[in-house]
């Protein structure tokens, strides 16, 4: 609770800091750490019902396998000693300098764009409108909200179409097969499926009181999160593959 804490708080200063600075990149790296801080002390794990936070005194604090006891001890010490605005700012940035996105610390690996359909081919079904209307409707109701908001109108042809071309090349950077790739594509999964559920929003009112699109929103977060935080005995991130 208390690391969760900790970042709201970073969250909300950035936020007020922002109003009257305007939006620096600093401000948005910073949380961006913030926020992955925040998921990764408070997500719980498939196999147990704990958080992915563990703690032996004295010696360790790991957070989503990533051990920032030596961070917080020195942002603690700041603090409750009131060593100046100064100590306390370098120290905080150092604490939340452990959860930058993986993608700031390893280079990227090549996208794959997915392949424009050949002469005369088939059309593909995943780029309808009525496959994505259908397929969201079930993923809502699965989630809670039976009712189907995902009406005539909500989905466009374009779409329908981008978002099946943005599936296919995520799962292309999957089958890749290397852990890069897996992370990768579970990353582009998540901000598909965010800017996906931001488009509807726009146009559809019953999208937005969605309790199934709303736990959407809430996964894709946390996936995009747990999928792009880097781990200091694992630069991979908190994606394991084999």
């Amino acid at each position: 609770h208390g690391l969760a804490g900790v970042a709201d708080s970073v969250v909300a200063l950035v936020d007020g800091a922002a109003k009257d600075c305007g939006q620096l990149s600093a401000f948005g790296r910073f949380k961006g750490q913030a926020q992955r801080l925040h998921v990764l002390a408070t997500s719980k794990s498939l196999a147990r019902l704990n958080s992915k936070v563990t703690y032996e005194p004295l010696k360790s604090l790991t957070v989503g396998d990533i051990d920032i006891h030596k961070e917080l001890n020195a942002l603690l010490v700041a603090w409750q000693l009131n060593k100046g605005a100064e100590a306390v700012g370098l120290s905080l940035a150092a604490l939340l300098k452990m959860f930058a996105e993986d993608a700031d610390v390893a280079p990227e690996i090549t996208q794959v764009a997915p392949s424009p359909p050949a002469p005369g081919a088939k059309s593909d079904e995943r780029a309808t409108v009525r496959y994505w209307t259908e397929a969201l409707n079930e993923a809502f109701k699965r989630l809670g909200d039976s009712s189907r908001p995902v009406g005539e109108g909500c989905i466009s042809e374009e779409l329908a179409q981008r978002q099946q071309q943005l599936v296919s090349a995520a799962f292309d950077l999957m089958m890749q097969k290397t852990r890069r790739g897996m992370q990768q594509g579970m990353r582009s999964i998540s901000s598909d499926i965010l800017t996906m559920l931001d488009e509807l929003g726009a146009k559809c009112e019953p999208i937005l009181k969605s309790s199934g699109a709303k736990r959407l929103r809430s996964a894709a977060d946390r996936l995009q999160v747990l999928s792009s935080s880097k781990s200091l005995l694992n630069p991979g991130g908190n994606v394991d593959y084999d």
